[in-house]
């Protein structure tokens, strides 16, 4: 039951303040900024962009607008408030998102997971609960998690917007699992799905379910799939060609012909071939 602040003796709510986190200060602030008894004002520093890294030593390393951030005293009482871009990098399945989360407010609209292991209970789902922001790109690099955790971050209201969506060095769940999430979710906002290094299994993937993804996606989105350089070439194009050789697509070998049209992209580095989308 909500008790409201002005029966707060003055006491009481100085105790408060003193025992608010600095994330709970500055709520409390915003939210009755000229009220007595909360004061100090809460410190904020503002930054574009932050990286928490796990080294080989599981030490937490923080990056603060590209800059090693090394804490002093007076820091401990100061709020970060992260605007633009988050990476995480390391993070086990031993982590749990507080450990992060420690006065800093996380409002990213650019979010990257490079090498790690997320779990759905301890990272996944108490990090979603936090965002208060849009993510409109999103890049996993030799990232793992669970099928349930993919399916949540899909579905998390911050990802409604989704714009972007890169993929490298897949792992687990599969490319074809995440096109599942996303939609399952009624995800239609992306502009790009890129999926590096993928393998064989990436192109096996139901070809109603691929057309009406694609489909479901804005004007103008691309799928791009560049697949592992060790990758049988031969059956590459075999299945590229289950998947693309039909009457709902025209090939051409210009990206400037498949600029701004809904279209598909299967091959190496070395080729350009781009499959366009025939409209309905």
């Amino acid at each position: 039951m909500p008790y409201p602040l002005e029966k707060l003796a003055y006491g009481l709510r100085q105790r408060l303040r003193e025992l608010a986190t600095l994330s709970e200060a500055y709520d409390l602030q915003i939210a009755a900024p000229n009220y007595y008894g909360l004061q100090p004002i809460q410190k904020l520093r503002p930054v574009s962009n932050a990286t928490f890294l796990i080294n080989q030593n599981g030490i937490l390393i923080k990056f603060l607008n590209d800059k090693r951030f090394l804490a002093d005293i007076s820091d401990d009482l100061i709020f970060h408030i992260v605007s633009t871009t988050l990476k995480f990098e390391g993070v086990k399945q031993t982590h749990k998102f507080s450990m992060f989360a420690d006065n800093f407010r996380l409002v990213p609209n650019m979010l990257y997971f490079y090498d790690c292991v997320l779990k759905r209970t301890t990272f996944v789902e108490p990090f979603l609960s936090s965002l208060t922001s849009s993510i409109t790109h999103l890049e996993l690099d030799g990232t793992t998690t669970s099928q349930n955790a993919a399916r949540a971050i899909c579905s998390a209201p911050a990802f409604k917007n989704l714009e972007e969506f890169y993929i490298f060095k897949p792992s687990y769940p599969s490319p074809i699992f995440w096109m599942e999430a996303l939609a399952e979710a009624k995800c239609n906002s992306l502009k790009v799905m890129y999926i590096a290094d993928a393998s064989l299994a990436t192109l096996q993937i139901d070809k109603d379910f691929f057309l009406n993804f694609i489909k479901a996606q804005r004007d103008g989105f691309e799928m791009c799939i560049c697949m592992h350089e060790e990758t049988d070439r031969i059956k590459t194009v075999e299945l590229r060609n289950q998947l693309l050789l039909d009457e709902h697509f025209y090939s051409v070998t210009s990206w400037k012909m498949a600029h701004n049209k809904k279209h598909v992209s299967i091959g190496f580095e070395d080729e350009s071939l781009y499959h366009i989308l025939l409209t309905d």
